[in-house]
Formats: structure tokens, sequence, C-alpha cells
């Protein structure tokens, strides 16, 4: 069976960390690792930029 694989955008991650439930129900598939979730380094790069 093949796992579900996921591009995380920076919003996605930025939205979990503020508490967002949609984002949390998004990402709670790939945490629990149901899922296989990958983001680009552009979304890491946004990201740091942001912490």
């Amino acid at each position: 069976m093949h796992r579900r694989r996921f591009l995380v955008d920076t919003d996605i991650v930025i939205n979990y960390l503020k508490g967002g439930a949609n984002a949390r129900d998004f990402l709670m598939p790939i945490i629990d690792g149901g899922a296989s979730g990958f983001f680009s380094v552009i979304t890491e790069a946004e990201y740091i930029k942001e912490i």
C-alpha cells in the first residue's frame, strides 16, 4: 500500500504553529506517521524568515 504524500506550504506550518485547527487537522496524518510530508527549500527559507 502506498502512503499519501503532501507538499506542505509555509502558510500551513505558520498557521499550525499559531494554533490553527484546520492546519492541525491537515498535518495530523503526517505527524502521526500515516502520511509523508515534504516542504521545499523555499518554504524552509520563508519559515526561517518568519521566526
